[in-house]
C-alpha cells in the first residue's frame, strides 16, 4: 500500500482543477452541433431545424393496402352506378317544331308548315307536300314575267302596275292576262328551270277547269329567301316583288298573328275550303319565313288557326 505525500495530492487537485473548464466548453458545443443537424443514414446532412425532421411513412408490404385509396380506385360495390347518358340539349327551333307540330295535328283538315331564320340558317318543315296553292301560284308568274323582261323577249316595265295588282290585291284577271302574255307551258318551264318540283301551273284563276294548281310550303319558302336575298331571278325583279309583297292589302292571316307594326311581306292563297299564307317578317331579334298551307278546313276556323300559328312562331324566334 502506498501512500501520496501531501504534495502529490496538491498537484493532482491542481490538476483536476484545470480540466474543469475545458469539458466544461467542449460539452455545450457538442450538444448544440448533435440538436443542429441531423444525419442521414448515408450520412448527409438533412436539416437544421429538428423540428422539421417527421419520419417518413414506411411503404406498405405487398400485402397491405395503402391507408388512402388512389384517386382512379373502384368505387365500393354498393355505389350506383350512374351510366345513365346525359339527355340532348332542345335548340329553341326544335322546341318550336314541336309546339307547332301538336298545334297542327289538333286541327282538322290537312295542315303543312315551313320556318326558317334567315339569321342562322334553321329551318324545319312538318308535312311538306304538294297541296293547292290557290292564289300562291301568282308569285311563280311573277318571276316567269320577270325573266322574260329580263331576257328581253317583252319589254321591261310594260307590265308592272298588272304585276302589282296580281299581288298586293291578288287581282285573279291581272294574273289570267299574265298567263296570256307568256302561256302555260312557258310559266311551268320556268317554275322546273328553277327546280320547283312540286309546283306546277295548271290552269287560270277561277277557270272552273277539274284541275288545281299546287306548290308546297318549302318551295315557297324558298321563292321568299330568294327574293330577301335580291336572287330571284335577278335583283331588279327580287326587289319589285318584294315592294308588293310589303304593301300586301290582304292581312289577315300571318301578319293578324303578329305585334302591331311589325313589318311582314306577304301572300296569301284561298279557295272555298283552302286557306294559305305565305310570308317574310321582320322581328327585332331575327327576321324569319313563315308558309303555312290547309286544305279541307273551314275558312273562318283555318284563318284563326294561322293567326295562332304565327303568334307562336314570332313569340319563340322574337319573344
Amino acid at each position: 500500500m502506498s501512500y501520496h505525500t501531501p504534495q502529490k495530492i496538491i498537484g493532482i487537485l491542481l490538476a483536476g482543477a484545470m480540466l474543469l473548464p475545458l469539458l466544461a466548453g467542449c460539452t455545450p458545443s457538442a450538444e448544440k452541433h448533435a440538436t443542429q443537424v441531423g444525419i442521414s443514414s448515408e450520412g448527409q446532412a438533412l436539416s437544421k431545424d429538428p423540428t422539421q425532421l417527421l419520419p417518413e411513412e414506411p411503404e406498405p408490404l405487398p400485402h397491405e393496402e395503402p391507408d388512402t385509396p388512389a384517386d382512379d380506385a373502384p368505387a365500393p360495390d354498393d355505389a350506383p352506378a350512374d351510366d345513365t347518358p346525359a339527355a340532348p340539349v332542345e335548340s329553341a327551333m326544335t322546341q318550336l317544331q314541336q309546339s307547332v307540330q301538336a298545334m297542327v295535328n289538333s286541327y282538322s283538315g290537312v295542315w303543312s308548315v315551313y320556318v326558317k331564320r334567315l339569321d342562322t340558317g334553321e329551318s324545319f318543315a312538318i308535312n311538306d307536300s304538294s297541296m293547292v296553292a290557290a292564289s300562291l301560284i301568282k308569285l311563280y308568274v311573277y318571276g316567269a314575267i320577270g325573266q322574260a323582261e329580263e331576257s328581253g323577249q317583252i319589254a321591261s316595265g310594260s307590265y308592272d302596275n298588272t304585276l302589282s295588282s296580281m299581288i298586293t290585291v291578288s287581282d285573279n284577271d291581272a294574273c289570267n292576262l299574265l298567263i296570256d302574255v307568256l302561256g302555260k307551258e312557258a310559266i311551268n318551264q320556268f317554275i322546273q328551270n328553277q327546280g320547283y318540283w312540286q309546283t306546277a301551273l295548271n290552269r287560270k284563276m277561277l277557270s272552273g277547269e277539274p284541275v288545281e294548281n299546287y306548290t308546297s310550303v318549302s318551295e315557297c319558302g324558298r321563292l321568299l329567301e330568294q327574293v330577301y336575298t335580291g336572287s330571284f331571278v335577278s335583283a331588279r325583279v327580287s326587289s319589285s316583288l318584294l315592294t308588293a309583297l310589303q304593301n300586301q292589302t290582304r292581312r289577315w292571316k300571318i301578319p293578324a298573328g303578329l305585334p302591331g307594326g311589325t313589318l311582314c311581306a306577304n301572300k296569301t292563297g284561298e279557295l272555298s275550303d283552302v286557306e294559305n299564307d305565305v310570308a317574310i317578317v321582320y322581328g327585332p331579334s331575327c327576321t324569319y319565313i313563315l308558309c303555312v298551307m290547309s286544305d279541307g278546313v273551314a275558312p273562318g276556323t283555318a284563318q284563326v288557326n294561322i293567326q295562332n300559328i304565327s303568334a307562336a312562331v314570332y313569340s319563340a324566334l322574337n319573344g
